[in-house]
Formats: structure tokens, sequence, C-alpha cells
């Protein structure tokens, strides 16, 4: 039952921004992290839905880097739509640079 409450108030406390630099998350109910991937160490992305994701209609980000300690930052239970347009903006190249 406590995983639960510490779960639900985990998601609860999860902030995300697109930034032109690239996707900051904040999260963490007892102890907060904060992380900032830059744009220029993306190397893919992911998404991911399973079948109760597809049923409610979400699906998680996931985002390999280049270089970084972490390798990997997930972002669970977006709806399909906000996940898609994430990891669209990712990616997206200039036009002026290409």
């Amino acid at each position: 039952m406590l995983a639960f409450f510490h779960a639900s108030a985990r998601w609860r406390r999860t902030r995300y921004a697109l930034t032109p630099q690239g996707l900051r998350i904040q999260r963490g109910v007892w102890w907060r992290s904060d992380t900032v991937v830059p744009r220029s160490r993306v190397q893919h992305t992911d998404l991911h839905r399973g079948p109760l994701d597809r049923a409610l209609g979400l699906a998680g980000l996931r985002v390999y880097t280049a270089g970084s300690e972490l390798g990997r930052v997930a972002l669970n239970g977006l709806a399909v739509e906000r996940a898609e347009a994430l990891r669209d903006a990712l990616i997206r190249v200039d036009e002026d640079v290409a």
C-alpha cells in the first residue's frame, strides 16, 4: 500500500520542460533531482507503450544520451500526443543548420 502511495506522489511531483537547450526533468518526493539533457547529447529517442498504457492512451518517452553518466532518461505516463510531440521536438534539426 505504501509503495502505491509513494509511486503516485512521485508521479505527481514530476515536472518537465522542453527548453531551447534541451529537456529538463525535476522529480522526487523526499529527495528531489533535477536533470537536464542537452539537445547536443541526444542520440535517439523511443516511445514505449505496454498493454495498460495502450488501454489508457499513455506512453513513455525514453531519451538516450551520448557521453553522460546516465545514458538514458525516461518520462512515463505521458499522453501519447504529448510524448510524440516531445520526441519530435527533441530530435528536430533547425532548418538553418541543415
